[in-house]
């Protein structure tokens, strides 16, 4: 594997491949906030591809330089790391915070991405996202049913849980 930085309008990444060939995908961790984990647990299941990925600005090995955090450094950034490495387009796999920022670099540069794929995606950012999970919490509550026991979620709404019994059916 291979390892380097990419300086970017404000930030210096720590970018990582898993080979020198093949078809180029982009890997976009989740987060934010954490450092990249898809080179060592996603690029090992994909070995016909030259699997990119970077820890995002301001953790890990990478520095945030100006201190800028929105969608559009975080596009710059991808971006720049896409001009550096001389690709013309790639597969771009992201996931949870990363199928944000996949589906956000895809509509932004529908023209460079080959294909998008997204696990376990996040879906919009501040207000969108804070409903998006809201309406999830409320769905997960009301198929819970009345007498299941609770849980809380992230956001520290709670819902109640179906239980299994030990013969496996659900009951509440």
């Amino acid at each position: 594997m291979d390892q380097f930085a990419v300086e970017t309008p404000g930030a210096l990444l720590a970018v990582r491949q898993s080979r020198d060939d093949g078809e180029p995908l982009l890997l976009l961790h989740g987060g934010p906030g954490v450092p990249d984990s898809m080179q060592t647990t996603i690029a090992p299941m994909l070995p016909e591809f030259r699997c990119i990925g970077f820890d995002q600005r301001g953790v890990g090995e990478s520095v945030s330089r100006d201190g800028q955090y929105d969608l559009p450094a975080y596009l710059d950034d991808i971006e720049a790391i896409r001009n550096h490495m001389g690709i013309a387009r790639w597969h771009v796999l992201g996931h949870s915070w990363g199928g944000l920022l996949a589906q956000a670099c895809t509509a932004a540069y529908p023209q460079r991405v080959r294909s998008l794929a997204l696990s376990s995606s996040s879906l919009g950012v501040g207000a969108d996202w804070k409903r998006t999970k809201r309406e999830a919490f409320r769905t997960n509550r009301a198929r819970a049913g009345f007498g299941a026991p609770f849980a809380s979620s992230p956001t520290g709404q709670a819902w109640r849980l179906p239980v299994r019994s030990a013969r496996g059916q659900c009951v509440t």
